[in-house]
């Protein structure tokens, strides 16, 4: 599923690209890059998981059957900057968090069946915040300090929001170069580039407390996380190993959920003209010994799309794809207007999460 220029929400079938629904959003003006929430919840009561879109302060429910508008709210606010949404299924909420001015934090509740906001709380920081960048990892964002000193988080519980500052020459004792949040959803964690490195950072899901799980060197790009099985989470990373005239030579590995186990590498080449990756989004797939298998769509530096799995380049699309700001995991009924999964996908009789263009198999 992509968002192109922050108004067009497409399906697409992963296999050959087929385009299975369109839809047309509302949008407003605002600091917010439009993006994708993926929805592990029937909002409609169609027994078809649904999904979000914020564009600007405009929030929108699309029914995941065929990208109907279930409810729209605009979430904006006084002095309220609303950034990303957080998404509490156990309890039918959403959670709008963004900031207040650069000196604390806003949010907004949100009945997830009827769009209804419930609750607004706010939080103060005795740091200057950089309004530049708020990533969020479960229930708890986090965004630098104005002068890249600190990272500061802020956690929803039952009490409203708690805020905790962490300076970066505790995390990083021989110093930094300069940090900068990357715009990556990891699963209880977040990603910082400083220099010429990028650090995965854990995040305790409770306390907001920071620990660092890795560090890479050089120029590379990192996938959202993946639920794969049991809860578990499998990240990718592809880094270019060579560049040559005609072809480019990338490195993918899939990591298991605590960065210390590799469960899949391989050697990818790519159309020199493509250039460098400039986004990574992992999907998975059960193969018939029962074990998972992944693979990678990657956006090249000209836009386009291509659809990697095995070492080799499954197909590849250029047609308006080079507005596609976001896009994300979702579960939803293939077969439409002579679209039929059994006929592409014979032999694979279960699909986990798929990523960007992802969707799951035919549910009966």
């Amino acid at each position: 599923m992509t968002l192109s220029g922050g108004t067009n929400v497409r399906v697409w079938h992963l296999p050959d690209g087929v385009l299975i629904w369109e839809a047309t959003i509302p949008s407003s003006k605002g600091s917010n890059p439009p993006h994708l929430v993926a929805l592990p919840v029937d909002v409609d009561n169609d027994k078809i998981n649904d999904l979000l879109v914020l564009s600007g302060s405009v929030l929108t429910a699309l029914s995941g059957q065929d990208g109907t508008a279930i409810w729209i709210v605009d979430i904006s606010g006084k002095d309220a900057d609303i950034r990303d949404v957080i998404v509490a299924t156990e309890e039918l909420k959403a959670y709008g968090i963004g900031f207040m001015g650069d000196s604390g934090f806003t949010m907004i509740e949100i009945d997830l069946q009827t769009g209804t906001i419930t609750d607004r709380k706010m939080a103060v920081t005795s740091q200057t915040l950089s309004v530049a960048e708020l990533l969020v990892s479960k229930k708890i964002a986090v965004v630098l300090d104005s002068k890249g000193t600190h990272l500061v988080t802020v956690s929803i519980n039952a009490n409203g929001l708690s805020v905790l500052e962490t300076a970066l020459s505790s995390l990083f004792p021989n110093g930094v170069g300069l940090p900068e949040l990357l715009s990556i959803k990891l699963d209880g964690a977040i990603s910082l580039a400083l220099g010429d490195l990028a650090a995965i950072i854990a995040v305790n899901p409770t306390s907001g407390e920071l620990n660092v799980a890795e560090t890479l060197v050089g120029a590379v790009a990192v996938s959202d996380s993946l639920s794969v099985a049991n809860s578990k989470h499998s990240v990718a990373i592809i880094q270019l190993l060579e560049a040559g005239p005609l072809q480019n030579t990338f490195g993918l590995h899939v990591h298991g959920e605590d960065w210390t186990e590799v469960v899949q590498k391989e050697t990818i080449k790519l159309p020199s003209h493509r250039g460098q990756v400039q986004k990574v989004f992992l999907k998975a797939y059960l193969r018939t010994d029962r074990t998972h298998g992944f693979g990678a769509l990657v956006v090249g530096e000209d836009d386009s799309l291509l659809l990697l799995q095995q070492g080799e380049i499954l197909w590849t699309r250029e047609d308006e794809l080079a507005s596609i700001v976001d896009a994300k995991s979702v579960e939803l009924p293939l077969e439409q207007d002579g679209v039929s999964v059994a006929e592409v996908e014979h032999d694979l009789t279960e699909w986990l999460k798929l990523i960007y263009l992802s969707l799951s198999r035919l549910l009966s």
